[in-house]
């Protein structure tokens, strides 16, 4: 049963992209994905741009482009792991297989986790599964190229290898760690892990401690050092000055110096958002299971810490997530909420509260906030994926897009890494900077994506509709037309 309840979701989440999400990548993060996994497709570790785009290369949209990288050169600035799997599940057939393929292996290995904790008890069982499975932040994730499936599939089948106790399970933590490191940015799996260290440290199990802890300092290691090796054979000239100003210590102290106290509040909202998109029992079983196991059980410590340790870690680092479905900084560790759930079933048993009816009508009434939640974000991805087939279904060369007169606009500037697609999209506020080269408008055409092309997703937003062209597209069209560029709308 539960190998067909991951062929169920899978199956769901893999067609969910293409009706829930309209077929759509909503966020610049789920575009650099593919972007990277067109990459790696093609067996390399950058893209080149031609010749003559190396100059104006930011009307393309480097937006989270790796910095310091050679002017003819681009990849994103994550790490390569999920973007690997997607060129994997392109391999197989589509490149959306990936996310639904690895929500499936977290469904089995949360099952496989449970059964180790309770082999001769279901009901902490169904509990765990169920707060998985009416989890609409889980499902509707799922139907995105996050990396935050692929964290949650991995932390869960490396949880359940810690359990398992067995030499060879404890020798696959590294290579499972080391991917899981790598998916996109290089801090969520090691917050996972570092508790499950402490614990050994309770348990005195000093050879594997040393184990992990030296592999794990390699693995952070290589990953630290992936944007350099990734700089360096781009052969930037300015090859110092580039790896200093990409390098995640640098990001790190950027970072820092723009906290601001009002994070507080923006972290207050990311965990409401989390609570409003899991089941109805989850957060209350978790909190029975922490409270009355917390002394007694150094697992639950370690499944608790490392959630709590994350948001304290992110509420200094980055409180605001941008888009994204619940709180996704949270979504690799929802496994170790759903197994405190079972063991806050446990504790209610024990005081003679075993009442199934109340999770039977709880869970119909997550399945309603499910319905809800994804019609939702169904309706906020539709003005988006309209407009982008708007584009794809232009006969111009390029199309020029407003950029700066509704929210989100910028990401409708996605092009793949080799320009092969056409039209290639073009922000205005970067044209209207940039001095455009003649050969680059020779014969070509150019449409327009204005604010009235953009109205349905201020309607959206409830932002006031610009009156008339924004400065920028007026100047980016006028140095477009003075290039010989055709404008046809």
């Amino acid at each position: 049963m539960i190998w067909l309840a991951a062929f169920i979701i899978a199956l769901l989440t893999w067609s969910g992209h293409y009706w829930l999400m309209a077929g759509y990548d909503l966020s610049r993060d789920e575009q650099m994905v593919l972007f990277d996994a067109a990459i790696i497709a093609q067996g390399d570790g950058f893209a080149r741009l031609p010749h003559d785009w190396s100059a104006v290369g930011s009307a393309l949209s480097r937006v989270f482009i790796l910095p310091g990288i050679a002017d003819n050169a681009w990849v994103s600035a994550y790490l390569p792991g999920n973007a690997a799997l997607h060129a994997i599940g392109a391999a197989l057939g589509d490149t959306r297989l990936a996310a639904p393929i690895l929500a499936g292996l977290a469904i089995v290995a949360l099952w496989d986790c449970a059964r180790r904790l309770w082999p001769d008890d279901t009901a902490p069982q169904a509990i765990a599964l169920l707060c998985l499975l009416l989890s609409a932040q889980f499902l509707v994730t799922a139907t995105t190229s996050y990396a935050m499936t692929a964290h949650l599939s991995l932390n869960l089948v490396w949880l359940t290898l810690f359990l398992r106790g067995r030499w060879w399970c404890y020798a696959l933590l590294l290579p499972i760690g080391f991917v899981a490191t790598g998916l996109h940015q290089p801090i969520f799996h090691p917050l996972f892990v570092a508790p499950f260290l402490w614990l050994l440290v309770e348990r005195r199990g000093w050879r594997l401690l040393a184990f992990l802890t030296i592999g794990y300092a390699a693995v952070g290691l290589f990953w630290l050092g992936w944007p350099a090796m990734v700089i360096a054979a781009t052969g930037s000239a300015s090859h110092q000055t580039a790896v200093e100003g990409a390098s995640y210590l640098t990001r790190l102290i950027d970072t820092l110096g723009g906290w601001s106290p009002s994070g507080v509040w923006v972290m207050a909202l990311n965990l409401l958002r989390f609570a409003a998109w899991q089941h109805l029992l989850l957060l209350p079983l978790v909190t029975v299971g922490v409270v009355t196991s917390w002394r007694s059980s150094g697992l639950v410590r370690a499944l608790a810490l490392a959630p709590l340790i994350t948001i304290a870690v992110m509420l200094i680092l980055l409180p605001y997530q941008g888009h994204g479905w619940g709180y996704r900084y949270l979504h690799g560790l929802i496994g170790n909420l759903c197994l405190l759930a079972g063991f806050g079933w446990l504790a209610l048993r024990e005081r003679g509260i075993d009442r199934w009816r109340v999770v039977a009508l709880s869970s119909a009434a997550s399945l309603i906030g499910l319905a809800w939640l994804g019609g939702n974000a169904h309706r906020m991805v539709v003005p988006y994926a309209t407009i982008d087939r708007a584009i794809a279904a232009s006969r111009a060369d390029y199309v020029l897009i407003d950029d700066t007169t509704a929210p989100f606009a910028q990401d409708l500037v996605y092009n793949p890494p080799y320009l092969e697609r056409r039209p290639i999209r073009l922000a205005a506020s970067a044209v209207s900077q940039l001095r455009w080269p003649q050969s680059l408008c020779t014969g070509k055409r150019v449409a327009i994506v204005d604010q009235k092309a953009l109205a349905s997703i201020n309607r959206l937003f409830k932002t006031a509709q610009p009156i008339g062209a924004s400065p920028a597209l007026q100047k980016a069209r006028a140095r477009l037309l003075a290039s010989g560029c055709t404008v046809i709308q």
